[in-house]
């Protein structure tokens, strides 16, 4: 009997690797970030003058030469580079003195290969005075036709609207 069973769990183990390949990129989480500049510098950056992009890590900034902000950090349950070319992350928020929703679009790189984390940083005149000003906010990947593919919102924004 025992090797009846060994035969069908190398028969059926192929399917279960199948299966748990095929499942969909998803958001895993998101955590909201105050940094500064030397928070993102690198050793390397001494010698070579240039941020060090390496690593699993994709930074994003509304203005890429500034680097002290508001960041948005990403967790995704797979590479970035399995998203299609052309893809787009939008970040909605609703700050706590304002009444309309604030949209960023941070296109994403070509080249995002070993990348899983994606930050999306408010720097320069889109850093909010007050981190804590935040009350919700929404993050989507788009493909090139607008299409939503991923998201991820805060638990206020999914709150009923009174």
């Amino acid at each position: 009997m025992e090797p009846m069973l060994n035969r069908w769990f190398f028969l059926c183990l192929p399917l279960l690797f199948t299966a748990c390949a095929s499942q969909p990129m998803h958001l895993e989480s998101v955590r909201v970030y105050n940094k500064s500049t030397e928070d993102f510098t690198r050793i390397s950056e001494y010698f070579t003058g240039e941020e060090n992009a390496h690593g699993y890590r994709l930074v994003l900034r509304t203005n890429p030469d500034q680097r002290a902000g508001v960041y948005f950090a990403a967790s995704f349950s797979d590479d970035l580079s399995s998203l299609p070319d052309g893809s787009i992350a939008i970040l909605d928020i609703l700050f706590e003195d304002q009444d309309d929703i604030r949209s960023y679009s941070f296109p994403l790189p070509e080249d995002r290969s070993g990348k899983r984390v994606l930050y999306l940083g408010l720097t320069g005149q889109n850093e909010p005075k007050n981190p804590k000003q935040i009350m919700a906010w929404k993050m989507r990947i788009i493909d090139a036709s607008k299409q939503t593919m991923i998201e991820k919102e805060s638990y206020l924004w999914r709150m009923p609207k009174e």
